[in-house]
């Protein structure tokens, strides 16, 4: 967030800039973090900092585009060293995990990414 937040500012404004590339885990942490409006209202009220997350600029089949070495992960480790690989999964790996979860929630009628639902009922079926 304070990656993006620099860049909302050193851009002018510009919330496509600070779409920085993350993977899945951190930005899953994002939207944890800026759902919790009523906090993140007060540390920017008294930090003069404003936190941006563009979801609407998301794509959910690119999302986790992160990887070692990019423009992110230099910034990242400029400021607060290196990342924890826990975290910090490249775009190879999360398409990996992404397929396996793809075949599991194929077989209960979820696909394309969770954009397509035809789940029948245990009365139906």
């Amino acid at each position: 967030m304070a990656l993006k937040a620099a860049m909302y500012e050193l851009t002018g404004g510009d919330e496509k800039a600070a779409e920085l590339a993350q993977p899945v885990p951190v930005d899953v942490m994002s939207h944890a973090l800026t759902a919790q409006f009523t906090v993140m209202s007060r540390i920017q009220e008294r930090t003069g900092i404003r936190f941006v997350h563009a979801t609407d600029m998301e794509d959910g089949f690119a999302g986790g585009t992160w990887n070692p070495g990019d423009f992110t992960h230099q910034a990242y480790r400029a400021a607060f060293g290196p990342v924890n690989d826990r975290f910090w999964l490249d775009a190879d790996e999360t398409e990996r995990r992404r397929k396996v979860l793809d075949e599991v929630y194929a077989q209960i009628g979820v696909t394309e990414r969770g954009r397509k639902a035809a789940i029948l009922s245990a009365a139906a079926a």
